[in-house]
């Protein structure tokens, strides 16, 4: 089972994240050995009596982020359909995809938030009938490269995607309705349900169980929103699949779950949330991974809320006690076969586990590292290792001498020391306080809406 992570790009009631901060934590997930990073797409969250709250736009921040990184899938989570035209988003998703090397996945879903449409002036109303038609011409262009269309919402008249995609880029769609499922099955390699939190146990001896368990279910009844409603929603989209004619294996299944990962003997200072929630030490949130993959998951996306450094060290912990067991590491088939001359650098490069990578990825490395033009075994006098250069330059710690990273038990719950820069604060201006720290609000997190 892949494991990725969502970014921070709304505006909490305490802080706005800056694209630096976003960026940071986005190669802290990379050299963590995280499969994915994945944006939410808003424009704004408004509320009755409570004050506007904004974000960054998605798809600048992604791009962005392609460049910043090597390794990791990028993906939307999802975009709003209604917010770019079919056609020109195709064309985003093809350039996007240039840049980054091949690491797209295009989610897409119908939106949900209706403030944010009234507030821009966007037709709210036949919200899936909409969707429907801007999958079909999104998937004619990056599958054909060409697509005519005459339907009610957009008309396209011999358009063609040139350059066309080097690759099939992958298309999830996110939502548990039947009508989304049906679109899913129809149009999409990927799907996505969300939000649940800890898993049921196989056994209760199933290793550590997540902190109070009295959460799982809390939204019982609601489709996609509580774990105990997996399998029947999963039940909902093997028949969507065989209402098109589709094979249920094809389909990929990508889950969302929010995540609070607390260090050991540190109780978190916020009140329970009222929303499901895999929470605990490492040790059981490695457990609820274990067995959201025996649920059958191909992809989790782990949402943790708020997110900062720390908070991301500690899920990176649990990741690392999961894929301990070999049965549950990243299939070697992930990665190409690695040619002669990157075997060389698998046999001598010091830092894989710095990187967080097992030895069967360590061919996909960044390429910008593995053409450096140095081999570390002919070139033993050379500079540094420029993989130990390049995770320090962006965690600011030595990947030798600290392979693992430090938890930090001095930190209560997962918030940043005084004094730490983690983010690269210093000479700024800034505080590493001020940078994702949520502890000038000691109110519970808002789960983050899709």
């Amino acid at each position: 089972m892949r494991v990725g992570v969502v970014l921070p790009l709304t505006e909490y009631p305490w802080k706005q994240p800056s694209y630096l901060d976003i960026r940071d934590l986005a190669l802290q997930a990379e050299g963590a050995g995280f499969d994915s990073v994945w944006v939410f797409d808003h424009l704004l969250f408004r509320s009755p009596g409570a004050p506007t709250e904004g974000a960054w736009e998605s798809w600048t921040t992604l791009s962005a982020l392609a460049e910043a990184t090597n390794r990791v899938t990028l993906g939307t989570f999802v975009l709003c359909a209604a917010f770019r035209h079919p056609g020109v988003l195709a064309k985003m998703a093809v350039t996007l995809d240039e840049i980054s090397r091949g690491r797209l996945v295009l989610g897409l879903g119908a939106g949900w938030h209706q403030p944010e449409f009234d507030a821009f002036g966007l037709p709210f109303d036949h919200r899936a009938e909409r969707l429907a038609e801007q999958l079909e011409i999104i998937t004619a262009l990056l599958r054909t490269g060409h697509a005519d269309h005459d339907g009610p919402f957009h008309r396209l008249r011999d358009a063609e995607l040139r350059p066309a995609p080097r690759r099939r880029i992958p298309v999830l769609v996110g939502g548990g309705g039947p009508r989304l499922l049906r679109l899913a099955a129809r149009y999409a390699d990927l799907w996505n349900t969300c939000w649940y939190g800890a898993p049921p146990p196989d056994d209760p001896s199933d290793g550590p169980q997540p902190d109070d368990p009295r959460k799982v279910g809390a939204a019982a009844g609601q489709t996609g929103s509580a774990t105990g409603e997996l399998a029947g929603v999963r039940t909902m989209a093997r028949a969507a699949c065989a209402a098109e004619g589709r094979d249920p294996a094809t389909l990929g299944v990508t889950v969302g779950v929010n995540v609070a990962p607390r260090a050991p003997g540190h109780p978190s200072p916020h009140p329970p949330p009222d929303y499901p929630v895999l929470a605990g030490t490492p040790e059981a949130v490695a457990a609820g991974l274990r067995r959201y993959e025996a649920l059958g998951v191909d992809h989790l996306i782990c949402n943790l809320n708020p997110h900062y450094p720390h908070a991301q060290r500690l899920l990176a912990a649990a990741l690392s006690l999961y894929r301990t067991d070999p049965a549950h590491a990243p299939a070697s088939t992930a990665s190409p076969a690695p040619t002669p001359q990157q075997t060389c650098w698998i046999a001598d490069v010091p830092d894989r586990r710095a990187l967080g990578l097992p030895t069967s990825q360590i061919a996909d490395l960044p390429d910008r590292l593995r053409r450096s033009g140095r081999n570390p075994v002919a070139d033993p006098g050379g500079n540094p290792s420029p993989i130990r250069e390049e995770t320090r330059r962006r965690s600011g710690r030595d990947p030798v001498a600290d392979p693992a990273g430090t938890l930090g038990s001095a930190d209560p719950a997962g918030t940043p020391a005084d004094g730490a820069d983690h983010l690269g604060t210093a000479g700024t201006g800034r505080r590493p306080a001020d940078v994702l720290d949520d502890r000038r609000d000691p109110r519970p997190a808002i789960p983050v809406r899709r």
